[in-house]
């Protein structure tokens, strides 16, 4: 669980230190027809107006909740978008671990 919380605590600090703009990432050109005050209202909605312990605390709570934000491409709740493609993600890794069973237990016998 520890190992949980400080691979999360690293990646969320590594994507706040990534280039670029978290607005721009998820506005995209709709950013640049926006008003001061609007994006003022966008930084305090997504939390980007607290400082990174304060986003850090703000998302964990969302994620154990249950909600995982929206996604940045889709514009929709990631939640959704997981129900959606989880079965062939379950495909794709059965498949894979299958396939390489499969190649390993063969070599191993020919070994």
């Amino acid at each position: 669980m520890v190992f949980l919380v400080g691979l999360s605590v690293i990646v969320f600090v590594l994507s706040r230190l990534s280039p670029g703009d978290p607005l721009l990432a998820y506005y995209g050109d709709g950013l640049e027809r926006m008003s001061e005050a609007q994006k003022d209202a966008a930084m305090a909605r997504l939390a980007l107006d607290r400082p990174w312990p304060q986003q850090y605390l703000v998302w964990a709570k969302n994620f154990l909740s249950g909600d995982l934000g929206i996604s940045f491409i889709y514009k929709q709740p990631v939640a959704d978008l997981i129900s959606n493609l989880w079965v062939n993600t379950v495909l794709l890794g059965g498949f894979a671990f299958l396939l390489t069973f499969g190649l390993a237990t063969g070599l191993a016998a020919f070994c």
